[in-house]
């Protein structure tokens, strides 16, 4: 009988250390690792998951390039002034123009070569410089009202927005809008240049300036393949008109 009181007892003790290492197998399992776990999306596709995002690359934006844009009212000729250019290449090069006050959109001037006096009339506008009237052989001292010319303007552009390289106003092309000039007032920047050519045998060329309006012509002849510098007429100096 003790004999088997004993065999019991060692049964017992082995099925107790049986259980304990089944017990502790299960609580020390390693927790598997759920970084790259299969997540299933909506439309059925097997995708890995990721604790972060990736990041979409930076697209770096393209700078815009500034186009520079010219006011034309600033090119538009003064008032009240009297403008005197010398002149090299003919005895009617050189010039004064005087330009009275201004009437609303209208600006009258009388310009003088020495051989005949020319009354323009110019309308200045937020499209830009238009020649209106034009009439040679004028002698009075002071020009008529612009009222009483009115109903003989025909418009022509002289110089209108928008100012670009290349473009053709009135058969006049515009071939630079950043010319530096320097003339016997000083040196002047952002000088617009037109050229008009007259067929295959002469071309005119003319300067408009910031707060002076045209300051410079220049005639060229062409001889055989090149053209030839004939005349020139360039502003010399301003002076206020008297009241």
């Amino acid at each position: 009988m003790g004999r088997i009181k004993k065999l019991l007892y060692a049964l017992f003790i082995l099925f107790f250390l049986v259980g304990c290492n089944a017990t502790s197998d299960s609580d020390g399992e390693t927790p598997k690792d759920t970084n790259n776990e299969e997540v299933t999306s909506d439309d059925g596709v097997d995708k890995p998951s990721t604790d972060d995002e990736e990041e979409a690359p930076e697209v770096e934006e393209t700078p815009v390039e500034e186009v520079a844009t010219i006011n034309i009212q600033e090119y538009f000729p003064p008032e009240n002034v009297i403008k005197h250019f010398r002149g090299e290449g003919n005895e009617y090069a050189s010039e004064v123009e005087t330009i009275f006050q201004r009437e609303g959109e209208f600006l009258v001037s009388l310009g003088n070569n020495g051989g005949t006096q020319v009354l323009r009339v110019y309308q200045l506008t937020q499209n830009g410089i238009h020649l209106v009237y034009e009439v040679p052989e004028y002698y009075e001292e002071s020009p008529p009202s612009v009222a009483s010319l009115q109903e003989q303007f025909q418009i022509q552009d002289v110089l209108t927005v928008p100012v670009e390289k290349g473009r053709m106003i009135n058969g006049w092309e515009i071939v630079d809008i950043a010319h530096e000039l320097t003339l016997p007032i000083g040196t002047l920047n952002d000088v617009i240049v037109l050229e008009k050519t007259n067929g295959n045998e002469s071309m005119n060329r003319h300067y408009w300036a910031k707060q002076y309006g045209l300051v410079k012509k220049e005639f060229y002849y062409k001889n055989e393949d090149a053209y030839e510098l004939m005349v020139t007429t360039e502003l010399e100096k301003v002076e206020e008109l008297p009241q």
